[in-house]
């Protein structure tokens, strides 16, 4: 996905929404810091690939919006608790929703 949003070979008016992004592979990190399209980044802070300094750089850019779930893993799942897991997912669905909502 990173080289195909550098590229821009996708729709016009573009914006994305990455869950659960690769931030600790550069070229992702790059193409999301330097998109000049609306994104929402949403990873949790117990993903192997969350990095916190590459996180709170994203909000340098104004067109990046970043959700981080506390204790959420790579499937934005806490652990063995599924009630915790799905008021996360919800949680993530209304990011989603708002980030849909801001962009129309």
């Amino acid at each position: 996905m990173a080289k195909e949003w550098v590229e821009k070979r996708v729709v016009p008016n573009l914006f994305g929404i990455w869950l659960t992004p690769l931030v600790k592979i550069d070229g992702v990190y790059e193409a999301m810091l330097n998109s000049d399209c609306p994104l929402l980044c949403v990873i949790g802070d117990q993903d192997h690939h969350f990095h916190e300094e590459r996180i709170s750089s994203l909000k340098n850019n104004p067109l990046i919006s970043t959700c981080v779930i506390p204790g959420a893993n790579h499937s934005l799942e806490l652990g063995s608790d599924m009630f915790a897991s799905i008021e996360a997912l919800k949680e993530v669905l209304k990011q989603v929703e708002d980030f849909l909502i801001n962009q129309s």
